[in-house]
């Protein structure tokens, strides 16, 4: 499968979420990005997480909603074991992850986000917060 490439947003309040596919047996991670205001955005999560190191052998596919245009984004292992922990079993999950929805490749766009993300965070409907796996050291 190709790389993914993030169509323009066509406004300044414009953003992007993720469904984040269901579990099925043997899949990898597979989701599907909307373009949406956010004055007018459905119900979502955001997340929040230490981004890590290293994309090396992590990915998702990505399917833009608008289109039939798909492909693969790399991700890093920390948001990867993120969304193996938020994927359900049966239902979506619309979700706002930056490192996905943002097209990183594009200064401009990236600055343009980070200037709404007050406002992206606080119209989500939960904040969820990964610091990472748990492990012993932590006695959970």
């Amino acid at each position: 499968m190709t790389h993914f490439d993030h169509n323009p947003l066509k406004a300044a309040r414009h953003t992007r979420l993720i469904e984040l596919q269901p579990r099925s047996a043997g899949d990898g991670l597979r989701c599907l990005l909307k373009t949406i205001s956010i004055d007018e955005a459905p119900k979502y999560e955001a997340l929040s997480y230490v981004w890590g190191l290293t994309t090396e052998g992590h990915s998702i596919c990505v399917t833009q909603a608008s289109s039939d245009r798909s492909g693969t984004l790399p991700i890093t292992d920390n948001l990867y074991k993120a969304l193996q922990w938020l994927r359900q079993e049966h239902e979506p999950r619309l979700l706002w992850i930056d490192a996905i929805v943002i097209n990183q490749n594009d200064l401009e766009e990236r600055m343009q986000q980070v200037s709404i993300m007050r406002d992206i965070y606080f119209r989500a409907s939960h904040v969820v917060i990964w610091l990472g796996e748990a492990s012993e050291d932590l006695g959970l």
